[in-house]
Formats: C-alpha cells, sequence, structure tokens
C-alpha cells in the first residue's frame, strides 16, 4: 500500500457550571465535567489490525428530496480514498456524520446491514436545525467486523426539500 495513514477521534463532552453567589452565597462556586470516548483521543497508525488503519473515506454530498445514498464498505461498494484507492474494509474503526442543510437518517441496510443498529431501517435522524446535528461513532482500537454486515444508507426524510451532508470513515483492510 503505498499510503500512509494515521488518525483521532477527540469526541468529548466538557462542561461547567458556576454558581451565582448573589442567589445562594453558600453554594459552591463552579463544578465541571468532562466524559470522552477515549481519555486524550483514540489513536490509530497505519496498518491492519488493533490499533490501525489502513483506509479513510470523505465526502460533502447534496442529496435529493426522498433520495437514497448506500454505502457498502467492501470492495464492491465501489468507494475510494480521497487519494483514488478503491476501498475494501475489514474492520469500521469510526464513522463522522453531520447535517449541514435539511435532514438525513443514518439506517441500518435492509440486506447485510452495519451491525450497529438491531434492525433494518432503525438509525440516527440528523437535522441542520432544531435536532442531532451531527454524530460521531467511535468503533474503538479493534472495529467493528464488517466483512459480511457492511451497509448502511443515508436517507433525506423530509420528503420535501434536498439535505447536503458531510461523511467520513476510517478502517482497516
Amino acid at each position: 500500500m503505498p499510503e500512509s495513514y494515521s488518525a483521532v477521534l477527540d469526541a468529548r463532552l466538557v462542561f461547567e457550571e458556576v454558581g451565582d453567589p448573589t442567589i445562594d452565597p453558600g453554594a459552591i462556586s463552579s463544578a465541571v465535567g468532562n466524559v470522552e470516548a477515549q481519555a486524550g483521543g483514540r489513536r490509530w497508525t497505519n496498518g491492519t489490525g488493533l490499533g490501525k488503519v489502513g483506509a479513510a473515506y470523505k465526502r460533502i454530498r447534496t442529496i435529493g428530496s426522498g433520495a437514497t445514498d448506500t454505502y457498502d464498505l467492501l470492495a464492491a461498494g465501489g468507494l475510494q480514498t480521497p487519494l483514488g484507492r478503491p476501498i475494501d474494509l475489514d474492520e469500521l474503526k469510526a464513522l463522522s456524520l453531520k447535517v449541514t442543510s435539511g435532514e438525513v437518517k443514518l439506517i441500518r441496510h435492509g440486506t447485510n446491514g452495519l451491525d450497529i443498529f438491531t434492525s433494518n431501517n432503525e438509525g440516527f435522524q440528523l437535522k441542520s436545525a432544531g435536532g442531532l446535528r451531527a454524530v460521531v461513532l467511535d468503533m474503538g482500537p479493534d472495529g467493528l467486523d464488517v466483512t459480511s454486515n457492511s451497509r448502511f444508507e443515508i436517507v433525506e426524510t423530509s420528503g420535501a426539500a434536498s439535505a447536503t451532508y458531510e461523511l467520513a470513515l476510517i478502517g482497516a483492510e
């Protein structure tokens, strides 16, 4: 493989609560919270297997009203890396989906659907306003086996307008 990969997934929520001393003078002045998928971010290096990645995919796409984009992570799916090399994943390590306009649903495909959902057409509803705008899925250092269940869909769900989304994923071959 002439390409070399490395990746970091830094999925975390950090917050701070600050008390108002005029309302509750005896209250603790502040409290913080932090939840991370992996402390310091999950990191992968080039290769195959545990803690390794060997392929990356990124796409910005506008999908028509009521339309469906189907993705297959195996060679027959026709996906390519940003440099044009065909993708044939064994493990999906991470997936990120962000909606920039309209609304879409990330779902399990009916046949050979990703095992992140328990039933067909189950998934995440994303909207550019008034709802879930982005989802980042961390499959861990070993990844999700996609050698047989490798398909998912992104469906425009308003039925009235197009939607634009950004999809990125990394995996090992």
